[in-house]
């Protein structure tokens, strides 16, 4: 099983197993209402996380993955996979179970994966000097019984380094 997240940062994130058939149970509160009080689930077992996922442009490099239905078929939510189709996405996935993670070869092959998908440079390195600079300015503020809270508020939501959950009123 393949899953396949949608959206601008679409592509495939995990690879899983069934573990139990299709049957109807309660709609989980999640759902929005008009799912109604039941519907078909499954059991899923994720197998391998795929980090950094693999995108549409990456999913495209081969004319079996680029001939899967996710590809084509953006407002539907299950698509089967071929055989072929399996054995494309399974060479840039190593899913075999003989395979130890915690040796090297697994190590390096995501660490290739990572510098090839991500430019850390560009995505990472400008906005965290931005917000080292207000956290600069917040201490500053500080120490000279300035507002520090306000470049501290910036600083923080300028970032990535808080979890959505933490409350960002430092006004209180």
């Amino acid at each position: 099983m393949v899953l396949w997240a949608s959206g601008p940062n679409g592509g495939l994130h995990a690879v899983g197993r069934l573990k139990s058939r299709s049957e109807k149970r309660p709609t989980p509160d999640f759902r929005p209402d008009e799912a109604g009080p039941s519907e078909y689930r499954v059991d899923i077992r994720i197998v391998r996380h795929i980090i950094p996922h693999i995108t549409r442009n990456v999913a495209k490099t081969t004319p079996e993955r680029a001939d899967l239905a996710v590809l084509k078929f953006a407002n539907a939510t299950n698509f089967p996979v071929t055989l072929s189709q399996w054995r494309a996405i399974h060479a840039l996935v190593p899913l075999d179970d003989s395979v130890d993670d915690t040796l090297w070869n697994g190590i390096l092959h995501w660490a290739r994966r990572f510098v090839e998908t991500v430019d850390l440079e560009e995505e990472e390195r400008e906005y965290k000097v931005r917000a080292a600079e207000l956290l600069g300015e917040a201490r500053t503020a500080l120490t000279h019984d300035g507002d520090w809270r306000e470049p501290l508020l910036a600083a923080f939501k300028a970032t990535n380094t808080l979890g959505w959950r933490i409350p960002l009123d430092v006004r209180a």
